[in-house]
Order: C-alpha cells, then sequence, then structure tokens
C-alpha cells in the first residue's frame, strides 16, 4: 500500500540454502503489503500479500500543557489512544480511563469547563479515539496528570506537566508561631508569618510589611512591623514584660489576619519585695493575723511561678521580744508568716530579707491585755498613831 517501511535486519547469509530472516517489521499499518527478496544472479521473489494491523500500544494527550492560576479551571485537555507510530486508533468498545495528578494539594478533574461535575475518569466511546477533561489544582507547583485505561491493556499512560501559578495574595499563615511560654525578660525566639493567595500557597516575590498585635494589658518592645521577605515576615528582637496570657497576630492591610497564637509569659526571676499584708496591733500575749510578704520580678510581676525562695523575718525596732517563725518559704511568690506574737507592750515594726533590698513593715502596738490577777507593788510602812501612811 506505500507509506510504510521496512526495518530490522533485511540481509542475511543462507545457511544450507536457507536464508532466515528474524526480526522484520513495518512501522505503518495497512493491507495488502509483500515482500520481495534479491541475492545477485537470481531473479527476485515476491511473497505473499498481509496486512499490518494497528495496535493500540499507548495514550497520549493532544493538546499542549498549560499554566494555571492556582484555583482555576484549565482549558480543555484531551487524550488519545495511538499505536507506536503515534498514529490514532480506535477503540473497539467503550475504555475508562482513570485520571489522577501528583500534586500534593487539593486537584479535581472536571468534564465541563464551568466545574460542576467532578469526575474521577473519562470513556473513550467505541469507535472514536479520543475523550476530553477540565483540571483544576490549588496547590502551585509543577504537578503531572497521568491518564491510565482501566482495566490495564498494557498501555503506556499518557502523561503531562501542568504548571500551577500562585494566586492574589489573601490572608496571613504562621510559618512559625511565637513560642510559649517565655519569660518577662526574654527576648522571643525568632518567629515568621507568610503571606499566601487564597489556598495557602506564598507569594515568594511579595514585600509586604506585617505587623504583629496583642491583646494584652501592656504592649511589644521591639520591632513589630517587618517588610517581607521572599513572601515571610520574621521578627527576632520581641520583648513582652507583664506576667500575662495573651494572643497574638500577624496582620496586613487587606490580607486576612493570622489565626490567634496564645502566649503565656511567665514572671522573670525574683528582683524585689514588700508586705502586701501588715502586721496589726495585737493585745500582749495573742496571735497576730497572718503576715505575707510578697515577691516581684524586675517589671513588677508578682512571682507566681516562685515556690523556692526562703524569706527571713525579723523584729526591726520595738521595746520586747517577738516570737516570729521564721525563714518562710514563698509559695506562689508569697511568703506567709503566723502567729506572730510578744507579751511586752509597745509599737513594732518588722523587717523582711531574702530578695533585693531589705523591706520593713509599718508600725504596729502590743497593748496591755485585760487584768487577770493583782499584787502589792507598794506595801505598808510603820507609821505613828493618828497618822497618815
Amino acid at each position: 500500500p506505500g507509506g510504510g517501511n521496512l526495518a530490522g535486519t533485511t540481509t542475511v547469509s543462507a545457511v544450507a540454502g536457507v536464508a532466515t530472516f528474524h526480526d522484520l517489521k513495518i512501522d505503518k499499518p495497512g493491507d495488502g503489503y509483500t515482500i520481495v527478496a534479491s541475492a545477485t544472479g537470481f531473479s527476485n521473489v515476491t511473497s505473499n500479500s498481509f496486512n499490518v494491523l494497528c495496535v493500540i500500544t499507548k495514550l497520549v494527550f493532544t493538546t499542549s500543557a498549560q499554566t494555571l492560576t492556582a484555583g482555576d479551571i484549565s482549558a480543555i485537555m484531551t487524550i488519545q489512544t495511538q499505536d507506536d507510530t503515534n498514529t490514532p486508533v480506535n477503540v473497539s468498545c467503550d475504555i475508562d480511563v482513570d485520571l489522577t495528578s501528583n500534586s500534593t494539594g487539593t486537584y479535581k478533574f472536571y468534564s465541563d469547563a464551568g466545574g460542576t461535575t467532578e469526575i474521577t475518569y473519562v470513556t473513550i466511546t467505541a469507535g472514536t479515539n479520543t475523550a476530553s477533561f477540565y483540571y483544576m489544582d490549588q496547590k502551585a507547583g509543577t504537578p503531572t496528570v497521568t491518564a491510565s485505561e482501566n482495566p490495564t491493556h498494557g498501555w503506556t499512560p499518557a502523561t503531562q506537566q501542568q504548571t500551577i501559578n500562585v494566586g492574589a495574595a489573601a490572608k496571613l499563615l504562621w510559618v512559625t508561631a511565637p513560642a510559649s511560654p517565655v519569660s518577662a525578660d526574654d527576648t522571643w525566639t525568632a518567629f515568621s508569618v507568610e503571606i499566601t493567595d487564597q489556598y495557602g500557597n506564598r507569594r515568594t516575590g511579595d514585600t509586604t510589611n506585617i505587623t504583629i498585635t496583642e491583646d494584652g494589658s501592656s504592649s511589644f518592645g521591639g520591632t513589630t512591623t517587618q517588610a517581607a521577605v521572599s513572601g515571610v515576615a520574621t521578627f527576632n528582637d520581641i520583648t513582652y514584660t507583664k506576667a500575662e496570657t495573651i494572643n497574638v497576630r500577624g496582620t496586613a492591610a487587606g490580607l486576612t489576619p493570622t489565626s490567634d497564637a496564645s502566649v503565656t509569659i511567665d514572671p522573670a526571676a525574683a528582683a524585689s519585695m514588700a508586705f502586701t499584708q501588715q502586721p496589726v496591733n495585737i493585745t500582749a500575749g495573742t496571735n497576730m493575723a497572718d503576715v505575707k510578704v510578697t515577691l516581684y520580678d524586675a517589671y513588677g510581676n508578682i512571682c507566681t511561678n516562685d515556690s523556692s525562695t526562703s524569706i527571713s523575718l525579723v523584729k526591726n525596732s520595738g521595746p520586747g521580744a517577738l516570737t516570729i517563725v521564721s525563714p518562710q518559704t514563698a509559695s506562689s511568690g508569697v511568703a506567709t508568716f503566723s502567729n506572730i506574737t510578744g507579751t511586752t507592750t509597745g509599737t513594732y515594726d518588722l523587717k523582711a530579707s531574702g530578695v533585693g533590698s531589705d523591706v520593713v513593715s509599718s508600725t504596729f502596738d502590743i497593748t496591755a491585755a485585760a487584768a487577770a490577777s493583782m499584787a502589792f507593788t507598794q506595801q505598808p510602812v510603820n507609821i505613828t498613831a493618828g497618822t497618815n501612811m
């Protein structure tokens, strides 16, 4: 029929008068082919006619690879059944072809350009050689779409790499959220925020300013606004000295902010102390209400995380001795002194020591108790009759 090429070993030596050809093939299907054999000194001989059949060996894309924006639906994609010579071959019965992608994000195949009907396979109808579909991918990158017959007939699958570009800036996401807990005297470990499209794809060319905010009763120290570099803003000098739990958020004009990152700020080490429950007046011999000394860090936070520091309490001034159980170990930042007593009336104050400078309490009085006995404190003396003693 013409158009086909004979390939293989076309010249061989006869063995015992017979030439055998083992690997001949013709690269184009058709009916009525013949083969002519020739040798020097002999007349050519022609074989009987024979047909070269079309055999499907592969699926191929007949549409070009596409460049899309994340979340957009592609233009039509078409696959075709072909033989080894790249010739389209119609299928003799309906053939289902599975559609897959190696994208690591969310992707879908559709039967229509509007994306109303999601599919996972297409069918090449008997008597035809093509089927078409549409593709959508939310993950930026270069995913490969694969079409393979099911059940398998041994055909080579069709594969094609698509390009998915990042969409418009839409939101902020934490790359690394702030660590928690931190101390009031810490510079926070660096954390970062990225600018992404609506599907979370980083916009690597974006340099938008990003600002971190908090909802606490104090405010950040450090640089709270940073310009993104390759789509990421990094904060590496942030401080916060108020001991409390706050929510931190990354913000930028026109973009959805990050989720709230909860950060607990613990008090720093104890640096000072104060009487937070002062001594009160008592009657001689009775016990005073609890006296309390509270520990503070350098930023004025009560050291609620300190239950190990020892505080001593002694009489600072006053006329008599006092009974004080001292030292006492702080519990959640507070040292409590119970059952302080004394028996000598007068005015007193107390002194606490153990952290920073010593502190002195307000004054208190010990007053005489109610009368409980009596005694002659000036005895009678001898007198002359009729005179006063």
